[in-house]
């Protein structure tokens, strides 16, 4: 209900007094995983909760007429923490959004 309440914010055309509503790219983060700081579920199951985002955010983008990216695709959290994003996931997920924003806009 929240992404759809941000997306509608987004989208209200009295916000833009030049060149129109924008289109709007929705991405779900990258889930959360276990890692070597923090090698148990915990967190109120907070690592399972992370899986389904894009199963829950793309209805919500689909249903507003807007892109979506599920960036669980495209990179996993770190190893470290399973949590944060090392360099290598930071770049994979500026490629793979620049390669979606590109295909937006032709």
């Amino acid at each position: 209900a929240g992404l759809g309440r941000l997306i509608q914010c987004v989208l209200a055309p009295f916000r833009y007094s030049v060149g129109g509503v924008p289109k709007v790219l929705v991405a779900s983060p990258v889930p959360m995983k276990p890692g070597k700081l923090n090698p148990a579920e915990g967190n109120g199951g907070a690592i399972e909760k992370s899986r389904q985002l894009a199963a829950a955010f793309e209805p919500v983008a689909k249903m507003f007429g807007c892109d979506f990216i599920d960036l669980a695709l495209v990179t996993e959290a770190s190893d470290e923490d399973g949590v944060h994003l090392n360099v290598e996931a930071h770049k994979a997920i500026a490629e793979a959004i620049a390669d979606k924003l590109k295909e937006m806009l032709e």
